[in-house]
């Protein structure tokens, strides 16, 4: 099912069905001629998206457009984009871990040992984001009780949900350029990058949490500690 990237309704025909493309679908086996449909909720054009390249769409993800998330999400169904891109970040992620507390004794020594720190902190890096989605997914279910314990309509679907968050963690990938730039880590890039993951993570939150904006704060704020103790903690006994 597909839906209005501008208002997030269900798109249906005009007979109440629900659609599986966001254009005329006749028209365009009649004439070749793709027409986007038109939502009858806020009468926009439901996707406009699908005409627009990967890097314009990749530039609205980072400007926070709510339409931006729920076509990559929802309409265009990159699910396994998303899936390929967490595992990059989690290498990027371990390899991040692993420099940051590689001594000169651990320089010197085999490379086994060495491979095998990497490796560890990889699945540290797992661990971390785990706890990360845990602590997010258990906020959005409570939540999403205590609504309708209050019998607020609420149709949120935790797996856009999890999808979400797991696009939203993929911007820690940027701090391999931020190695690059700033091997020091001390940086405004650093700085940037935990900065748009945490505002992502809010807007993420209000798109398909349906949470409002004090609600996504507190909720990203609780999830974001619970990565970063984990990562801190494994600072110290990695150094």
């Amino acid at each position: 099912m597909k839906i209005c990237v501008n208002c997030g309704a269900p798109v249906k025909d005009k007979h109440g069905t629900p659609v599986d493309e966001v254009y005329d679908r006749n028209l365009h086996k009649k004439s070749g001629i793709m027409k986007l449909l038109e939502c009858k909720h806020c009468f926009k054009v439901v996707d406009k998206y699908i005409e627009y390249e990967g890097c314009l769409i990749l530039l609205d993800l980072a400007l926070q457009t709510p339409a931006a998330f729920r076509h990559v999400l929802v309409n265009a169904v990159n699910t396994k984009l998303v899936l390929k891109l967490v595992f990059i970040t989690l290498i990027i992620d371990g390899y991040i871990k692993w420099s940051d507390g590689n001594s000169k004794e651990e320089e010197e020594g085999l490379f086994l040992d060495q491979e095998y720190n990497f490796y560890t902190q990889i699945g540290v890096s797992f661990i971390c984001v785990s706890s990360f989605l845990l602590t997010t997914l258990f906020i959005f279910f409570a939540n999403k009780k205590i609504r309708e314990f209050q019998n607020i309509v609420d149709d949120s679907n935790w797996r856009y949900v999890l999808l979400a968050l797991l696009l939203c963690y993929c911007a820690r990938s940027l701090k391999l350029m931020a190695l690059l730039w700033e091997p020091d880590r001390s940086g405004f890039i650093w700085f940037f990058v935990d900065i748009l993951f945490c505002i992502t993570t809010i807007t993420i939150l209000k798109i398909f949490a349906k949470m409002n904006t004090c609600q996504s704060i507190m909720t990203a704020a609780c999830a974001q500690a619970a990565l970063h103790f984990l990562e801190y903690f494994n600072q110290k006994i990695y150094q």
